[in-house]
């Protein structure tokens, strides 16, 4: 039996095929890119959309990956992420580090069988972005600016929820406020939760701030901690989610503010996929997609990872995201007293948490242990101490971040309730301190060539380090003068206030040998810097 077309049919198909018009079930995919022309270190997006896609979860079902680079030069591959709750939109990022003209060739795949290529380029000037941080070769304790090629002073602080404000606004004046200080890194967790009061410092949750962070879909996204879980569904991100963390990204790079995302605080509550598996990999592949492009990007696997994670996870999550990562960000792990990667390739620099007195001590025992151990890397103590918490006064968490750096290392502190969230009381001090302190060192010194010399001081309390015969400095936690040893030389010596940032020369002739500096010209801590007049 013959079915039978109607006219209406017949014209309609006829007309389909006379204008090559997609029919009924046909799927187009198109690529359009932002930007042909491109600053060094902000990134071009390619942008793929497709018409109906044949799959049911988009984050798992298919993917987007692309091989950039300069033209003439050595290619990278990328990792491109779904950006759509259907699969619709897929975007791919490129950063170019250098100017001149880059070639791309991207590939959209489906599981089912669908592989559409696409080819296009653009062309990259200079920027005054100052790009990427990374270990410096020379001096491997120290960092610098790649694209500024000046050395970075490690001075950062900790805001944890910084995501958690539900108007973005308050969260971008958050960073603006911190960067306002002289805080040149900010570390926040990308997922993270917590409960009211929990800290012992009074947040609570409101309209205004929610405790929970969900990267992924949750049935109850706004259940803290001590209510039970959101039930999250690991298979899929939620979008609105990395946008905001995207918005922070930007917001930081535009002030040359590294970012440490802190990509989990699960604190073994299992609200995070399980450890090692294929939903938490495709969470730290995604994240690397979305967020790598971003030049002041650094990676924290896990903060006090070590709690719910084991040393053997954190090396494959590591060399993951060493692979993923096409740009190489700076990568370590957060955990406690001890820094067990030491000597594994995927970690850059060693993070601490180390709290109590005797930081100089401390930081210099890990310093000599990296000498020993024959891999250099920077040193951090991440957590030494919060400005008013768990009884560490003001004073004493300042005098603690003088003496990391006076071992030669770097320092992350936090301020009276903003290590929560990013928005401090009009009582916080701290950052002012630590951002006088990096501007010290910079004014003043070439930090990354100085290493630490307490046995210079032949009398007195204090810590220094020392660029022999060229430059000194020494902190005095206490109102008193020291005996110092210097090369022969002249030198010109002046004090430092480490709260208020002013300098009082001292007028009094300095030689080379022992010398014995003049009292503090006040109450408090001190810096003595001591200059070459040659």
């Amino acid at each position: 039996m013959r079915r039978r077309v109607g006219i209406s049919t017949l014209i309609a198909l006829c007309w389909g095929q006379f204008l090559n018009l997609p029919t009924v079930g046909a799927k187009e995919v198109t690529v359009s890119q932002n930007l042909r022309e491109v600053d060094t270190y902000h990134f071009a997006e390619v942008t793929v959309a497709v018409s109906r896609p044949d799959v049911s979860n988009p984050f798992a079902e298919a993917e987007l990956t692309g091989v950039f680079g300069k033209k003439g030069g050595a290619e990278k591959r990328v990792i491109g992420f779904c950006d759509s709750e259907d699969g619709s939109v897929f975007k791919i990022r490129f950063m170019p580090t250098e100017p001149g003209d880059y070639f791309y060739a991207v590939t959209y795949r489906e599981k089912k069988g669908l592989n559409k290529q696409f080819k296009g380029g653009f062309r990259a000037r200079k920027s005054r972005n100052e790009g990427i941080v990374r270990v410096d070769p020379t001096h491997p304790f120290h960092f610098v600016w790649e694209g500024a090629g000046k050395h970075y002073f490690y001075n950062g602080t900790t805001a944890y929820h910084l995501l958690s404000w539900t108007d973005e606004g308050r969260m971008l004046s958050c960073i603006e406020r911190i960067a306002s200080t002289g805080c040149n890194r900010i570390r926040f967790l990308n997922y993270g939760r917590a409960s009211d009061n929990e800290w012992g410092e009074g947040m609570v949750q409101s309209k205004d701030f929610v405790w929970t962070l969900c990267p992924w879909p949750a049935k109850y996204p706004t259940r803290q901690l001590k209510e039970g879980s959101p039930e999250f569904d690991h298979s899929r991100f939620n979008l609105a989610h990395w946008r905001k963390g995207e918005k922070a990204l930007t917001k930081m790079r535009d002030l040359n503010v590294a970012a440490s995302v802190i990509m989990l605080m699960d604190r073994g509550i299992r609200d995070a996929p399980a450890a090692g598996s294929e939903l938490e990999k495709r969470y730290y592949r995604y994240a690397v997609s979305r967020y790598g492009a971003f030049s002041n990007v650094m990676w924290d696997l896990g903060n006090e990872h070590n709690e719910y994670r084991s040393k053997k996870w954190a090396n494959e999550i590591g060399g993951l995201v060493k692979k993923w990562d096409c740009y190489h960000h700076l990568t370590s792990a957060h955990g406690h007293a001890a820094f067990p990667y030491d000597l594994e390739e995927w970690a850059d620099f060693a993070i601490y948490q180390r709290w109590r007195d005797g930081q100089n001590e401390f930081m210099l025992a890990q310093r000599a242990d990296a000498i020993a151990k024959g891999r250099v890397i920077p040193q951090i103590n991440e957590e030494y101490g919060y400005e008013g918490h768990k009884g560490s006064g003001q004073d004493e968490v300042r005098r603690r971040a003088w003496e990391i750096v006076m071992a030669g290392c770097y320092q992350t502190t936090g301020e009276w309730k903003g290590w929560q969230h990013g928005e401090a009381t009009s009582e916080s001090e701290i950052l002012k301190w630590t951002g006088l302190m990096r501007k010290f060192f910079e004014d003043n010194l070439p930090w990354w060539q100085m290493k630490p010399a307490n046995e210079v001081i032949r009398s007195g309390k204090a810590c220094a380090l020392a660029l022999e015969g060229k430059c000194y400095a020494a902190y005095l936690a206490e109102t008193q003068g020291i005996i110092i040893s210097l090369a022969a030389g002249r030198y010109s010596a002046t004090w430092f206030n480490p709260r208020s940032g002013g300098y009082k020369p001292i007028q009094k002739k300095v030689s080379g040998g022992t010398w014995r500096s003049p009292n503090p010209p006040g109450p408090g801590d001190w810096v003595l810097l001591i200059e070459s007049n040659m």
